[in-house]
């Protein structure tokens, strides 16, 4: 039990195991500070309370990013919140409450005194006590009774167990209502990352992309008759006002409620690798990802969801790798040297593209003229390509995991324009190439002065 969290949680678990017998009951305190790992631990447990004929317990902690989620129905037996509840959950809040206060305060000493937080070895969580844990591969966690933490292979045998209950779609019908969305409006969802919500990380910045280069997409979507719904948070770039799209993140009708209800009432959703998208996924919704930048692309593992990854620039060669160059290397295995490589979004034309090919099959789910072989052959050289990685003995667990998706095998597909004119190395990415090859060499040059001053 190396992990702090099932350090911190024997005592607590041992309670809930008293009070709940494991043979009835799936008791699942999920993380509720981040809404994908939220939508994918409440997704998996409401699968295993299916699989295994129990009744299901969500016990939400202090802080929830969403907590419209607790009350959705699910198509299983779920759990009274009776004594055994009330007591399991009100320990969790008060050891919730306690580190939040820790936390607050670890925060104003990193701002103020950062030098004292590693001085005294002082972690960022002081105790995060949660039920429904156990040991997982790699020194991970994972929920009991799953294979590991994602557990991908038993969502795809149950794709959609959650429901907005009658009383929730009837308050979001009203509210859409307000916003002026007709009752038969086709609605696509639109998510793009923005370093706003958790603040500039270089950890997570990379996965940043610029929505404006989706205004023609967008207008596209619009034309064909669908209400688009730009979804996150109010921390999010304004929109262009346009007839048919609404900036909802920055509206007052947003809520935890109408997350939910737009993600689960869109005929698709267009996303990237940010957390929600596992929101879209909980209500079995086709899925486009664009501009990801993970390697490790297992993760768009139904066939009804679509990929197209940032491009990635070589500095040492001057031009873009081509797709099968970056497979084939070992990008994607550690970090990117950004003295070597940087990540470049996708333009205007590319998102066009890729949302007119993705909208066209998500009723047929007619993948043919999609380049079925070179689909094949990339699910095998991701699989391959990872797998190995985490079986070298001289690889850490904490690399292993970061590696998780080499277990799975996906069945998505890859932006069929995208292959065409990124698989190999020719006269697309060669022009492309030309157009950033002066603005990275502008960026050396800025940083060079800057060092030297």
């Amino acid at each position: 039990m190396s992990h702090p969290l099932l350090r911190h949680s024997a005592w607590i678990q041992s309670i809930s195991d008293r009070l709940y017998r494991r043979s009835q009951y799936v008791v699942l305190n999920p993380w509720c500070e981040r809404i994908g790992h939220l939508a994918l631990e409440i997704h998996i447990a409401a699968a295993l309370a299916v699989r295994d004929r129990k009744k299901l317990v969500l016990i939400p902690h202090f802080r929830v990013v969403n907590r419209a989620i607790f009350r959705l129905r699910f198509d299983c037996d779920v759990g009274s919140k009776d004594l055994r509840y009330l007591l399991v959950a009100g320990l969790l809040w008060l050891c919730g409450l306690a580190n939040y206060g820790y936390r607050g305060i670890h925060g104003h000493i990193k701002r103020r005194l950062p030098g004292l937080i590693d001085f005294l070895h002082l972690p960022e969580l002081m105790y995060y006590p949660r039920v429904g844990l156990e040991p997982g591969p790699w020194a991970e966690c994972k929920i009991i009774g799953t294979e590991n933490y994602h557990s991908f292979t038993l969502l795809n045998q149950y794709p959609r167990l959650a429901h907005l209950t009658n009383s929730q779609t009837k308050r979001a019908a009203d509210i859409r209502r307000h916003m002026g969305i007709s009752a038969d409006a086709r609605i696509v969802c639109v998510h793009v990352r923005e370093s706003g919500y958790l603040g500039s990380d270089p950890v997570h910045d990379f996965r940043d992309a610029d929505i404006l280069k989706y205004i023609d997409a967008i207008r596209w979507l619009i034309a064909q008759g669908f209400v688009v719904i730009r979804l996150g948070d109010v921390s999010m770039k304004p929109l262009p006002a346009l007839d048919g799209l609404i900036d909802y993140a920055l509206t007052e009708y947003k809520s935890a409620l109408m997350d939910l209800y737009f993600v689960s009432a869109c005929e698709c959703y267009i996303g990237c690798d940010s957390g929600l998208f596992m929101a879209a996924r909980m209500f079995d919704r086709p899925i486009c990802f664009l501009n990801t930048a993970e390697l490790n692309c297992n993760f768009i593992f139904r066939d009804t969801e679509v990929h197209v990854p940032k491009h990635i620039y070589s500095i040492p060669n001057e031009r873009l790798l081509s797709f099968r160059e970056i497979l084939t290397s070992d990008l994607g295995l550690d970090e990117y040297p950004p003295t070597r490589y940087r990540f470049v979004e996708l333009d205007s034309q590319e998102i066009l593209t890729a949302v007119q090919e993705f909208v066209e099959v998500v009723d047929s789910r007619d993948f043919t003229g999609w380049l079925p072989g070179i689909q094949e052959e990339i699910r095998k050289m991701i699989l391959d390509k990872f797998t190995s990685y985490v079986e070298r003995p001289d690889i850490p667990d904490n690399k292993r995991h970061d590696h998780w998706g080499s277990q799975l095998v996906f069945h998505g597909w890859h932006g069929r324009t995208f292959l065409e004119n990124c698989w190999e190395y020719g006269d697309y990415l060669r022009n492309r190439s030309e157009g950033i090859r002066s603005l990275v060499r502008h960026q050396h040059v800025e940083k060079a002065l800057i060092s030297n001053q």
